[in-house]
């Protein structure tokens, strides 16, 4: 079974319901940050078939190092990539241009 791409859209990290396909072709380009971006899992069409054990284990030690996993050994495969979260605007907007 092909190994695809799957972005996280939220909820349950270890559900499959909580992905959907991003690409079986290209990974992302995310790898660090605090919060999930993707994880490689067999693909199941819109939604991972499943999600290993050992893919879920590698989510929890990206939720805790903050960075791709697997991490080592050098050039292992990655299987969970992460993103940081975008900064938020403040209540009064985006900065003023006014000089």
């Amino acid at each position: 079974m092909p190994i695809c791409w799957y972005v996280y859209n939220g909820g349950d990290v270890n559900s499959p319901l909580s992905y959907t396909l991003g690409s079986c072709v290209v990974g992302p380009s995310c790898c660090n940050g605090d919060r999930i971006c993707a994880i490689a899992a067999p693909n199941g069409g819109n939604n991972p078939s499943v999600i290993s054990a050992n893919i879920q284990s590698y989510i929890q030690r990206s939720l805790s190092t903050l960075a791709c996993q697997p991490d080592y050994p050098s050039g292992a495969t990655i299987w969970v990539r992460m993103k940081p979260t975008p900064p938020q605007l403040s209540e009064s907007g985006p900065p003023s241009s006014k000089g």
